[in-house]
């Protein structure tokens, strides 16, 4: 029951993409969608508490939510056994034990114009442990090929993949309160891959979480250890720096008809320092502490909402602050304003198409968003940004209609055009700010700006739980290719990505 469902992980996303659809669909409503990874046991309360509605007739189901509803009962059914057995427990009063292991895989496989066709395997074995409802033990690792060619990863590569823990933790309940310890990927905000202040495609993080819900309101926080930075000490010689994050987060859930999230985290770190008691107290406003105690960390401040005014439309956004100039006294108070947001919406079954959508998203990173002037607080971790992967200085309009044909065929149609500035999270802090005279005003995006557009067209197939296959082809087109002034590049992509469960022996 304490179990988390990878969030960011292939194998798995189907379950995050079937539950969005039953809730913008109004059969679910109780799930935080902007507080990921979700609990296996909470999804497990919700399918039950639909059932009995179904079963009492209070609703009707129409395709394709027949279809999303059994797919995730049958994902789900020990834990909704589980529950069920709770509400009424055997006289012997038995504790369940349960140990069970396995194999995850992945096929991403890329067939671009003009290069070598490349095929990119995945492995996560795994072994999982369960003792009654209060207690869980996982750990997952990952033997990945794709990650092998990743430029930000920098470990171990053995004959072509990389290999490390994606998840390796010891869950427990406590009164009002559940404890998460040891390593786990976390995504804060309302559409996954575009979360603004903690996005599922960063790094899973080593860290000590505590979260409690009490009727509407959701109130999670925790410290994690970062990367360490290495540098160069007084004399010369190689050393590391410290680093760590400590976010806090609570979520409201209005009526089912709405949620609210306000988060908030924090970078830090130097040499020889070690975690603050300031930011490990999740009471503590944390930009307040970093003034008090005159140090010079990263603060994010961040607010998202989601909004159903009636059944299948829903409408989302998230606003991401990192820094906002308040006074005007000096030459560094001109500093633009560190800004990311993100807003649309998804209209499901329109003009009466059952089984179809319709998603609209726009999204906007200012210049020196997720930077600094302190290399140890950039919001990076492993060198990949802990927030929405596009990055600073660059924004992207995208929309999508999709639609299921039959139970576990779907296809989906999208575009999207993007502009990518020269500025990034790792530029030089040269603050051109300070060295101007009177107002600063920088373009948007800066410099040579690179523009895009991509056309995609995907085929997606579902065999019960076990198996899942997509098909795509992409067309690309780019102007001022990498913010090369003039150069272009256009090219078509087809990719083949197929994830199938391999479950081991367990009691």
């Amino acid at each position: 029951m304490m179990e988390t469902v990878p969030v960011g992980d292939e194998v798995y996303r189907w379950t995050y993409e079937y539950l969005d659809e039953l809730y913008v669909r109004g059969l679910i409503g109780n799930l935080h969608l902007g507080t990921k990874p979700y609990l296996r046991g909470e999804i497990a309360g919700e399918l039950l508490s639909l059932r009995e509605r179904l079963n009492r007739e209070q609703i009707t189901l129409e395709f394709p939510e027949d279809v999303l509803v059994q797919e995730l009962e049958n994902e789900f059914s020990s834990e909704i056994s589980q529950l069920r057995l709770e509400a009424d427990p055997p006289k012997d009063k038995t504790i369940n034990r349960e140990f069970s292991c396995g194999l995850d895989f992945h096929e991403g496989s890329n067939f671009k114009s003009s290069r070598k066709a490349a095929f990119l395997e995945t492995l996560w074995p795994y072994a999982k442990a369960r003792i009654g409802s209060n207690f869980f033990a996982c750990t997952r690792y990952m033997i990945d090929e794709n990650l092998a060619n990743d430029p930000s990863y920098s470990g171990k590569v053995w004959r072509g993949f990389a290999g490390d823990a994606a998840q390796a933790y010891l869950a427990f309940r406590l009164p009002y309160f559940k404890v998460l310890a040891g390593r786990e990927r976390v995504a804060w905000g309302q559409r996954s891959t575009g979360e603004m202040i903690l996005s599922e495609n960063a790094f899973p993080l080593d860290m000590v979480q505590l979260q409690g819900g009490w009727g509407a309101i959701q109130a999670t926080a925790f410290f994690a250890f970062l990367s360490s930075l290495a540098v160069q000490d007084s004399l010369d010689n190689p050393t590391r720096v410290n680093r760590y994050l400590s976010g806090h987060r609570i979520s409201l859930n209005l009526f089912s008809k709405a949620q609210l999230g306000f988060s908030e985290t924090i970078v830090y770190g130097g040499k020889d320092r070690r975690v603050e008691a300031y930011y490990v107290n999740p009471l503590l406003w944390y930009h307040g502490a970093q003034i008090n105690e005159n140090r010079d960390d990263n603060t994010f401040f961040a607010f998202d909402f989601n909004l159903r005014p009636k059944r299948n439309l829903l409408f989302f956004g998230e606003l991401l602050i990192d820094d906002l100039q308040i006074e005007n006294k000096s030459q560094a108070d001109k500093e633009p304003n560190e800004l990311g947001y993100t807003g649309g919406f998804s209209m499901l079954d329109p003009a009466g198409l059952n089984g179809w959508e319709l998603n609209l998203e726009y999204t906007r990173i200012n210049n020196w968003t997720y930077n600094q002037s302190l290399e140890q607080n950039r919001y990076l971790h492993r060198d990949r940004l802990l927030g929405n992967p596009m990055g600073p200085d660059a924004d992207d309009l995208a929309v999508g209609v999709s639609t299921w044909w039959r139970k576990g065929l779907k296809s989906e149609i999208s575009f999207a055009r993007g502009r990518k500035g020269e500025g990034g999270v790792d530029s030089p802090w040269d603050q051109p700010w300070v060295s101007s005279v009177g107002d600063y005003h920088e373009e948007f995006p800066s410099g040579v700006v690179q523009t895009s557009n991509r056309l995609g067209l995907a085929w997606e197939y579902s065999y019960q739980r076990v198996l899942h296959c997509t098909i795509g082809w992409e067309y690309f087109n780019f102007e001022n290719y990498q913010n090369v002034k003039g150069q272009k590049r256009n090219f078509h992509q087809l990719s083949l990505n197929l994830s199938c469960r391999l479950r081991g022996p367990g009691y």
